[in-house]
């Protein structure tokens, strides 16, 4: 778009140069960009709205940019570019997203312009970020040391979410469980955690698990050493809290 005059209320009259995603029905709209665009300068812009008058605000404002001649830049418009091909003209086959420093950043399939199968996405040194498998409902999230940080299964009728730590690799530390009726209405939660808590040098310092907010079964502590300290059977939840 190209900003082409401002006004004091922080609206400006914009021209569309490049439409990636969406719809409109003019060349010219309404911008309430306040005193974030530049007159005469263009720039990409992620907006919302429709017709002819459009705002942008949040992750749009950290997203938008002035077009330059930086790498990075350049980059961003190619794999715009890039996916609205895919999507306008329901492109199917795997496909790769580079960024300017040559890494790949995602890389999937879509069949007819529509994502299938397992999608990546990739941290800029090259690491897992996050993993999508469109098939079986499950995301993952990763750490950037490459461990699992989150995952998240949707089943038709259950949705499990669970958390592991950043210092162990595949560390459950925390899990929920939530059952939901025909209607996608959570029913029932169960909560469950494991407590724990590492030295400095990655040496557990004590674990154990609650649920419902109380401690259950066996907790043990430890020193930097590794050697365990103390050790305690909370049972059910409803011994020595």
């Amino acid at each position: 778009m190209i900003a082409s005059d401002g006004s004091i209320d922080g609206t400006a009259t914009a021209e569309i140069i490049e439409v990636y995603f969406g719809n409109v029905d003019t060349n010219i709209i309404t911008l309430r960009a306040g005193s974030y665009l530049t007159v005469g300068k263009s720039y990409l812009i992620y907006t919302g709205g429709s017709g002819r008058v459009f705002s942008f605000g949040g992750n749009c404002d950290r997203w938008t940019k002035q077009i330059s001649d930086n790498p990075i830049v350049v980059n961003e418009l190619h794999i715009l570019k890039q996916f609205a091909d895919i999507f306008k003209n329901k492109l199917s086959g795997k496909f790769k997203f580079i960024n300017s420093n040559n890494i790949v950043i995602a890389e999937g399939q879509f069949k007819k312009g529509k994502s299938v199968k397992i999608w990546r996405h990739f941290f800029d040194n090259g690491v897992v970020k996050s993993e999508f498998d469109l098939t079986n409902g499950l995301t993952s999230y990763f750490y950037q040391n490459g461990f699992i940080k989150t995952r998240q299964t949707a089943l038709k009728d259950t949705s499990i979410f669970e958390k592991y730590c950043e210092l162990q690799k595949d560390e459950l530390v925390f899990k929920v469980t939530e059952i939901k009726d025909k209607n996608g209405k959570t029913v029932s939660s169960v909560w469950w955690e494991n407590n724990h808590e590492h030295y400095p040098n990655g040496k557990i310092k004590f674990t154990g698990l609650t649920s419902g907010g109380k401690r259950i079964g066996v907790w043990k502590w430890f020193n930097d050493k590794g050697e365990m300290t103390a050790e305690w059977d909370y049972k059910d939840g409803t011994y020595g809290q």
